[in-house]
């Protein structure tokens, strides 16, 4: 299997998150316009001791490695003592009580607006003043790979980019913030997804959601 250099990751994170051009084998792409990415959140269920969760609830537990999976309850039933520890293998499942919890690894990877529905994958917050935040590519508006908040060309090792300003998002009719997610202009595409990783956080309805600028990072690597 191939990997990525550094140079590679540096080219291709300032081409397509900082508006930048690209070299390789001797040609040259350049943005006719700028990308515009918009971001929003979804909102999952947090776990709560003598519940009977509804099919097709979703929850976010980590596993025996602390990583954070998005779990959809399977099959319906009263809960266990204690909050399940997510399964290791995608698409696996984990027995809570009398409820059976699923990975929903493939459901994030094959993504798509359309699938924001509440049984594919879960709901985007909704309601009152909530939006959709967008960030338009720009050496200005995201970090180099070199150090969040930095506005050069890439030159670091780490493959990763963040948004140099706050995201600010109002909460609408509020909800377990679990997971944010990168798409396009016509929201149709999801090109990312990420935990939130002190989450699900409770929003109230009306309620500020921010991500400070440098916590939300995008990382291009191997």
């Amino acid at each position: 299997m191939a990997a990525k250099t550094n140079k590679a990751e540096n080219q291709e994170i300032d081409f397509l998150y900082r508006g930048q051009t690209l070299t390789r084998g001797g040609a040259t792409a350049t943005w006719n316009q700028a990308p515009v990415y918009y971001y929003g959140i979804l909102s999952v269920s947090a776990w709560i001791t003598a519940w009977t969760p509804a099919l097709n609830t979703f929850i976010v537990r980590p596993d025996s490695a602390g990583t954070l999976h998005l779990l959809k309850c399977t099959t319906s039933g009263a809960v266990g003592g204690t909050a399940p520890i997510a399964p290791t293998a995608n698409n696996g499942t984990v027995t809570d009580g009398s409820a059976v919890w699923t990975d929903q690894y493939a459901a994030l990877e094959a993504a798509t607006i359309a699938s924001f529905n509440g049984t594919t994958l879960p709901v985007e917050l909704t309601g009152g003043t909530y939006a959709r935040q967008s960030i338009t590519a720009s050496l200005a508006n995201y970090a180099g790979t070199q150090a969040a908040g930095s506005t050069a060309a890439s030159s670091g090792t780490s493959g990763t980019t963040s948004p140099n300003n706050a995201l600010t998002f109002n909460a609408g009719t509020g909800g377990n913030a679990g997971l944010w997610f990168e798409t396009d202009e016509a929201a149709v595409n999801v090109y990312l997804y990420g935990f939130i990783t002190s989450g699900p956080i409770a929003l109230a309805a009306d309620a500020i959601a921010v991500f400070s600028a440098g916590s939300l990072t995008i990382q291009i690597d191997n």
